[in-house]
């Protein structure tokens, strides 16, 4: 939305509420779900096991919804009771394994 000064954009304060209610419709978001696709293509450097709570710190983060209260308004962040893996594999260098079919 366009400032009222006319030389840049600005939310309306209530922007999150509106978006929950009308782009949403009162559900939140899976915030792992999101985080994990938006920092698909990135690498990140853990210190021990990372998992859930690592990648929504990244996301927060990243998004700068650790600024505010606008996560908690768009976002569940509970990890997935589904969900048994590992959240991370380690990088183990590029694969250079190509399969062709002949």
């Amino acid at each position: 939305m366009l400032n009222q000064a006319g030389n840049g954009f600005a939310l309306p304060p209530d922007h999150a509420e509106q978006a929950f209610k009308v782009l949403l419709k009162g559900r939140k978001v899976p915030a792992w779900a999101l985080a994990a696709y938006y920092l698909r293509n990135y690498g990140f450097n853990f210190d021990g096991n990372a998992g859930h709570d690592d990648l929504i710190a990244m996301f927060k983060a990243g998004f700068l919804f650790d600024q505010g209260t606008d996560f908690g308004t768009l976002f569940e962040d509970e990890e997935p009771l589904f969900f048994t893996e590992d959240w991370f594999e380690p990088y183990d260098g590029l694969r250079t394994e190509v399969s062709r079919s002949a």
